[in-house]
């Protein structure tokens, strides 16, 4: 089971970014980020409650579609919201929280196992997701400051 589950994880990330790279051509990326991530979000609330071995297939299929559009779509929100002039800058440290948290969410989930149960631990991940989500759709536009704001005589 472990083994089908990693390979469908894998295998719908893969399908799900093809997908979602050709829906980003087609509407908005704030909206497909937000969809994604409140699919990621109940991909983990399902990885938490499935008993099953259809239900944790179900879960791994919706989480991996999702989860590899979202860490595909960052820097197309990056560059879209802060533009080319600071890109760099935002993007290596949106890159430095990314892997942090890819690397401890794990670590921290198996931890709330320890003392309590996997199903608090994903349901707290779930949790999480969904307060990213409402904070993505809180976000307003970047205000670029214009050269002449910023001490430079405009040509």
């Amino acid at each position: 089971m472990a083994r089908l589950s990693v390979t469908l994880l894998a295998g719908t990330s893969v399908i799900g970014r093809l997908c979602g790279g050709y829906a980003a051509t087609k509407i908005s990326i704030k909206t497909l980020t937000s969809f994604l991530i409140g699919v990621q979000a109940m991909g983990i609330v399902l990885l938490g409650l499935a008993e099953s071995r259809l239900g944790l297939i179900v879960a791994v299929v919706v989480f991996g579609a999702a989860v590899g559009n979202v860490l595909m779509l960052q820097p197309l929100v990056l560059a879209e919201a802060f533009g080319v002039r600071d890109y760099s800058r935002v993007y290596g440290f949106s890159q430095l929280a990314s892997t942090i948290g890819i690397g401890a969410g794990p670590a921290i989930v198996g931890i709330i196992r320890d003392r309590a149960n996997y199903q608090l631990g994903y349901l707290l991940s779930a949790g999480l997701s969904v307060i990213g989500l409402i904070l993505f759709l809180r976000a307003g536009p970047v205000e670029q400051k214009q050269p002449a704001e910023m001490g430079v005589a405009a040509a």
